[in-house]
């Protein structure tokens, strides 16, 4: 779900599909062996789930939209130039949240 939403819209169920099986081994690595390489403490999974799964959906959405991939986005569009786009919206959402999140526990303390 965190992996599609990004997407929904802009790409056919087949697409949707890819980006699924995709996500999910993504999203396997991310509760299982980075959570592992970097010492977390995510009982849940929260980010291994939903932040991997929403990074590779959000990236792949600049993939899967394009027309020759079933998506919506017709002449002229350029995955590169998109997927570009996309990689820059996560990271500026990722200095946000960590931002927030230095902002927040700044006031918890």
């Amino acid at each position: 779900m965190a992996a599609i939403t990004p997407a929904a819209g802009f790409v056919t169920p087949p697409s949707a599909l890819a980006i699924g099986a995709i996500a999910g081994l993504a999203c396997y690595w991310g509760a299982t062996g980075l959570k592992r390489l970097l010492g977390a403490d995510d009982s849940l999974d929260v980010f291994g789930v939903h932040g991997i799964g929403g990074i590779v959906g959000a990236i792949l959405t600049g993939v899967f939209s394009a027309a020759s991939l079933g998506g919506v986005k017709g002449d002229g569009y350029s995955i590169p130039h998109q997927v570009l786009i996309q990689i820059e919206g996560v990271a500026i959402t990722v200095a946000w949240i960590g931002v927030g999140s230095i902002v927040g526990f700044a006031i918890a303390k």
